[in-house]
């Protein structure tokens, strides 16, 4: 993996990067991306627009909301990778099938 980007310190290792805004680090919820290709959660970046000023935070060129694109194809990603990740802790929790059934 790479070093640049030492901004997304909180991204939990086992999360894809690709997943993650890179402003916070977090999964996004509603992604959105620049025309310079920057994926951001929706919230995160308007708050930094209306807080920082319209510049992205990761390319410094002039940025407003209306720049910003919803990303349906990535937000689907984001989702299957959430049902892909719950299906795995419940997996886990069940390994003993017959713990189902004991009451």
């Amino acid at each position: 993996s790479s070093s640049k980007g030492s901004s997304k310190g909180n991204r939990h290792p086992d999360w894809p990067e690709e997943l993650c805004c890179q402003i916070n680090g977090h999964i996004m919820k509603n992604p959105v991306v620049t025309a310079q290709g920057q994926h951001y959660e929706k919230e995160t970046i308007e708050l930094w627009l209306n807080t920082q000023g319209q510049v992205c935070p990761i390319t410094g060129c002039p940025l407003t909301l209306a720049d910003l694109t919803p990303s349906p194809a990535l937000q689907q990603r984001i989702i299957s990778w959430n049902i892909k990740k719950a299906m795995e802790v419940n997996a886990s929790t069940f390994d003993d099938q017959d713990a189902l059934y004991k009451f």
